[in-house]
């Protein structure tokens, strides 16, 4: 029965897709609800107790996939690249472990050489790294209250697991992602992929897939 749970993987890569802009454009947060109704499916094995529970934790994870991980998402700090940017509502986690992004200590419109100064003295390996633990964390956090969940029922091996691919996987998507495009944006496929961040989030889609079918097979198969 487990091959019956492999297209959550591609169907997740799309959503995500869809969620970053593609074309056509879904009408007002239909990506994100479904994103949230493919990440809740493992509760539904547990119990119907759990319609309540699945419910609200439904709610949850699309507020949380609405938060946005823009701040995190460029990973070339070549001076074009630059501007100044607000952050995200879960950067303060991020903040706590790498202090502030430099590039929100600057007003709007402040010119580019002054940011890519700011940004030499945060140190550019260190933003990297910020980078990528601030997409860990957005990557992570769509999925944290339905590994809470499973936790709760003693599933913790599960939980520990959907946490984990879902926010690493988000990061190498987006540093692979940079990787084949460092300047981010090339020639690809057609002008849906042909920019780093586009790739980024297919690829995110498709491991946070797999972090929900890694999670169906150890709890239930």
């Amino acid at each position: 029965m487990w091959y019956l749970y492999l297209p959550l993987i591609p169907i997740m890569g799309i959503l995500y897709r869809f969620h970053g802009g593609m074309e056509p454009k879904m009408p007002w947060k239909t990506a994100e609800i479904l994103i949230a109704m493919v990440c809740v499916i493992p509760l539904l094995f547990i119990s119907e107790l759990l319609v309540i529970a699945t419910v609200g934790v439904f709610l949850l994870v699309a507020l949380i996939k609405a938060s946005g991980h823009g701040q995190w998402m460029t990973l070339n700090f070549n001076t074009s690249n630059l501007k100044a940017i607000e952050p995200e509502r879960l950067g303060f986690i991020v903040k706590l472990f790498f202090g502030a992004d430099p590039r929100t200590q600057v007003k709007k419109f402040t010119n580019k050489k002054y940011i890519r100064k700011k940004v030499e003295e945060y140190g550019e390996t260190k933003l990297y790294l910020r980078c990528l633990f601030g997409l860990f964390i957005s990557g992570a956090s769509v999925v944290l209250p339905v590994s809470i969940a499973l936790a709760a029922f003693s599933f913790y091996i599960p939980a520990l697991t959907l946490f984990l691919i879902a926010g690493f996987g988000k990061a190498l998507g987006y540093a692979l992602g940079w990787k084949f495009y460092p300047e981010g944006k090339g020639k690809g496929i057609n002008e849906e992929f042909d920019e780093a961040t586009e790739y980024g989030e297919i690829i995110a889609g498709l491991t946070a897939g797999l972090a929900v079918y890694v999670t169906i097979c150890l709890t239930f198969l």
